[in-house]
């Protein structure tokens, strides 16, 4: 949640900074700034009155969103708790058959890749020597041997995505909990759209009294 607090201090609080002072600041950045006046008129006092009230009352708001979400989060910690330890407890119980699993795949392209590699170091020999007809005997076994080896691992690899299925469901039914929080998302959204509104109110509150300050208001 950090994020927003800091895009609101790079963007908004800094661009604002020299607002509140009197005399000899420059309101805005470069050489093009407007200088507030050391006796600002009525009008030019209102608008530094209102940016300050407005800058303090989002400060305010942003800390009460943060809160909500730092609550929210606790809330679904809670919840994650028991979904964590459960993915914890199936990932032991399955790890000698994951071992298994991997081994008898990893044997699988023991005994085939072999063949592929050497249809692959055939094929651009016959480039280089541009057999064409050799060439194509090569693609075709290269075709053929890459079917083998996807017809071997099928059994392992199925094998594999079976013994993962509890694992599996355990890590969706922790993303689906995160993804699926409505107090998380909806003290989340509050925060952005809270600061949306509150830059853009300060953006306002900047550009009136610049144009009052031009205007000699």
């Amino acid at each position: 949640m950090g994020m927003f607090i800091d895009t609101l201090e790079s963007r908004t609080f800094l661009s604002a900074a020299p607002a509140p002072a009197i005399g000899g600041h420059l309101l805005g950045p470069g050489p093009g700034g407007i200088t507030i006046p050391a006796t600002p008129s009525p009008a030019v006092q209102a608008d530094l009155n209102k940016l300050k009230a407005d800058r303090t009352a989002l400060t305010a708001t942003l800390k009460t969103d943060e809160a909500a979400i730092a609550a929210a989060r606790k809330a679904l910690q809670a919840k994650l708790d028991p979904l964590l330890a459960k993915l914890k407890t199936d990932l032991a119980a399955v790890q000698t058959k994951l071992v298994a699993d991997r081994a008898a795949i990893i044997a699988v392209h023991k005994a085939d890749d072999p063949a592929i590699f050497a249809d692959f170091k055939a094929i651009a020999a016959d480039k280089r020597a541009n057999d064409t007809a050799q060439l194509a005997k090569d693609q075709a076994k290269l075709t053929t041997d890459k079917a083998k080896l996807a017809a071997d691992l099928k059994a392992p690899l199925a094998k594999l995505t079976s013994d993962l299925a509890t694992v599996t469901a355990d890590r969706t039914a922790i993303q689906n909990a995160i993804k699926n929080d409505t107090a998380l998302n909806t003290a989340t959204a509050k925060l952005k759209a809270d600061l949306t509104a509150g830059e853009a109110k300060i953006k306002a509150d900047i550009q009136k009294l610049i144009t009052d300050i031009k205007n000699g208001a």
